[in-house]
Parts: structure tokens; C-alpha cells; sequence
């Protein structure tokens, strides 16, 4: 708690500023756009449930099933694969199912893929764990393409770079709270 605090304490002056100055590092305007906002808030749900998947799968692989971080790290790595390979499918498949629809379909295989793992045990195989993270890469890949692009979509032309900006950052902001609170459960 105090560590949240300090964090309030020490932004809201930054926040302050940047509503007064004329050309604001952070433009705090493009939050007015609810499709930037809401794409932004899903980008930090997104960082914090690839996170939370991949970071207890690497403890289970490592200390429950006993591989080495080698072949624990080629297993997990499927999950990227998988997400690179759905992102561009993604891409043509917006065209035609919108992008809403394949945004809210990747969140939804993320979340099946937070579920599945919750059954892995000991004996699962290699296998079995692989396809779960195919699904966990699908959803990644399907929700990723679509939500940073529909995001930065309804940005004016001269704030597209800062748009992206933002948008990693709140994916990543999301990826590291999820990583420190996934930490604190851990220890």
C-alpha cells in the first residue's frame, strides 16, 4: 500500500503539469477518444494475463516437471510462435469479422488458456502444455494486432507516434504489474 501511494504522490504532480503546459509530453487529450482509452485499458488486461500464464508455466516447468530452463524456455516458446503466427492472421482477418470481434475472441482464448493451465500436473506432457500455449499465443496474436491498431486508428494524424507510445506502454506497464504481483504470490 505505501508503495502505491508513493507512486499517486509522485505522478500526480507530473499529471499537473502536463494538463497545463501547451505542447505536453504526454498529451492527456487523447484519452477523451473512449476507443483509445478502452483500447489502452485492454492493452494493460492483455499485459497482465500473457504475464501471469507465461510466469507460473516457467516455475511448473522448471521445479514441478524438473526440465532445464533450455528445454522449458523452447516449450514457452511456442506461445510467441503461435502469437506470430495469428497476429497476421489477424491482420486479413479484420477485413472481414472486424476488428472488435477478433479482439474480444483473443481475450476470451487467453483466458481459456489461463483455465487450461490451471489442470496442468505433473505428468502432463510436453504436448498437452505446447497446445495450451498455442491457445494462449492465439489469443495474444488475434487480440494484440486488432487492439493496437483499431487504438491508434481513432488518434488525429500528428499524435499516431505518441498513440503507439502509450499504447506499449500500458501493455508493458500491465506485463510488469502482472509480473511483480505473480512474484508476490510466489514468495
Amino acid at each position: 500500500i505505501r508503495k502505491v501511494t508513493g507512486v499517486q504522490t509522485c505522478a500526480l504532480p507530473i499529471f499537473i503539469i502536463e494538463l497545463k503546459v501547451k505542447e505536453p509530453l504526454l498529451p492527456l487529450s487523447l484519452f477523451k477518444s473512449v476507443q483509445f482509452t478502452n483500447g489502452s485499458i485492454s492493452l494493460f488486461l492483455l499485459g497482465l494475463g500473457m504475464m501471469s500464464s507465461s510466469y507460473f508455466l516457467s516455475f511448473f516447468l522448471i521445479q514441478v516437471k524438473g526440465l532445464n530452463q533450455l528445454s522449458a524456455g523452447l516449450i514457452i516458446s511456442t506461445m510467441s510462435l503461435s502469437s506470430m503466427f495469428f497476429s497476421i492472421l489477424a491482420a486479413i482477418l479484420t477485413k472481414k469479422l472486424g476488428s472488435r470481434f477478433l479482439s474480444a475472441l483473443g481475450i476470451v482464448l487467453l483466458c481459456a488458456s489461463c483455465y487450461l493451465n490451471s489442470s496442468l500436473t505433473q505428468n502432463s506432457s510436453n504436448i498437452d502444455i505446447i497446445l495450451r500455449l498455442i491457445v494462449a499465443g492465439a489469443g495474444t496474436g488475434l487480440s494484440m494486432a486488432t487492439l493496437m491498431t483499431s487504438t491508434i486508428a481513432n488518434v488525429p494524424v500528428d499524435k499516431i507516434g505518441i498513440a503507439a507510445g502509450i499504447n506499449n506502454m500500458t501493455r508493458t506497464l500491465g506485463t510488469e504489474i502482472g509480473r511483480a504481483s505473480c512474484r508476490e504470490r510466489v514468495s
